[in-house]
């Protein structure tokens, strides 16, 4: 990522450096010759090479997401996810696909799907942790490869990672669902997010 900084400023505070910094003042308690030397002091300082030195700064993009879910034992473990089809695609939202994650998800059982919507290119869900169950990460490939052994579509592959993060408490819990709830009316997709068929609830999975 590359964080710009206004040029107009760097190139203004190099063009200050020959200025005098204390003004001229006869209510200045320095006396002149004070000032002079402060201001001679000032313009001994050497500038910039180059404000170009300044116009751009360089942050390692994160390449991957980072997983792992911390497990504790006096919380509810719940995690909202969000999983994208390769490249994008809009492929996903449609009546055969949906019913197909339904089964696959139904059939899980170290963590339990509860809300979700699925968009044409991605999908939210919260999902729960069961005793003894695996590590997020996994189930999500398997509940993937899953449901691509039973759609049998080459055109339809999701994309190798994920985004997740665990809930911390009741109003995070209100605010992800919240914005998973609105997201098809913020794409344009319907002017009511009732209106939406592709989304549900599976189990119950609550903040309690």
């Amino acid at each position: 990522m590359k964080i710009k900084i206004d040029q107009m400023r760097v190139e203004r505070s190099q063009q200050n450096v020959n200025r005098p910094i204390v003004r001229k003042d006869r209510r200045n308690a320095l006396a002149q010759q004070d000032i002079d030397e402060v201001n001679a002091m000032l313009r001994s300082i050497p500038p910039c090479n180059c404000p170009e030195d300044f116009q751009l700064a360089y942050v390692e993009p994160r390449k991957h997401p980072a997983h792992g879910v911390f497990l504790a034992l006096d919380k509810p473990t719940i995690v909202y996810a969000t999983i994208c089809c390769k490249n994008r695609r809009p492929w996903l939202a449609t009546y055969k696909h949906h019913q197909i994650l339904l089964e696959v998800w139904q059939d899980t059982t170290h963590w339990v799907v509860g809300r979700y919507v699925l968009m044409p290119d991605h999908l939210h869900l919260f999902a729960g942790c069961q005793e003894n169950a695996v590590e997020f990460d996994a189930w999500v490939q398997y509940f993937k490869s899953q449901f691509t052994k039973r759609n049998k579509c080459k055109e339809c592959v999701w994309q190798t990672d994920h985004w997740d993060t665990r809930i911390r408490n009741a109003n995070h819990y209100e605010e992800k669902a919240l914005y998973m709830y609105n997201n098809p009316v913020r794409a344009g997709l319907v002017a009511d997010a009732e209106d939406w068929k592709y989304k549900g609830s599976v189990h119950q999975v609550r903040w309690e």
